[in-house]
């Protein structure tokens, strides 16, 4: 497999680094997230998944990135899903935090919430397509695990 082949098809998640997550977090506490990203970046991962539901993830990413002279990284993050994701003012200021926390438009930005999948054609698509429209994303979504 080559650099280029990982680089677009293995996206690591980042919820670990926000919060304290997973089975295998005996210490209870957030990872490290400069080690993350530097062993990501030596695997030639090149794409981050995250959200604003992951505790302080963005934020975290954003700062690391910061002081990476041209990174390789896409970023994915979901709206949280406290948003409503019915209005598309609501829908572009957490598009636009995300953005913010992050220093940097997003790859993919998508709801968190399986519920936008079933009301799309009822407004929910619309927030996020303004937010492409207006170049916070290139690509929109929902992720959802049912």
């Amino acid at each position: 497999m080559t650099a280029d082949t990982i680089r677009r098809n293995f996206v690591l998640g980042t919820v670990q680094i926000g919060m304290a997550y997973g089975a295998l977090n005996a210490r209870n506490l957030p990872a490290d997230g400069a080690a993350l990203v530097a062993e990501a970046e030596n695997l030639g991962i090149g794409m981050f998944d995250t959200a604003q539901a992951y505790g302080q993830s963005e934020h975290i990413i954003g700062q690391l990135l910061d002081k990476r002279e041209n990174h390789p990284f896409e970023i994915v993050s979901k709206i949280d899903p406290e948003t409503d994701f019915l209005n598309p003012k609501d829908v572009l200021m957490s598009a636009r935090a995300s953005v913010r926390r992050l220093g940097k438009p997003l790859y993919g930005l998508m709801y968190h919430d399986p519920d936008a999948v079933r009301h799309w054609r009822d407004g929910a698509g619309e927030g996020l397509q303004i937010a492409r429209k207006e170049g916070l994303c290139q690509r929109i979504g929902v992720s959802v695990y049912t």
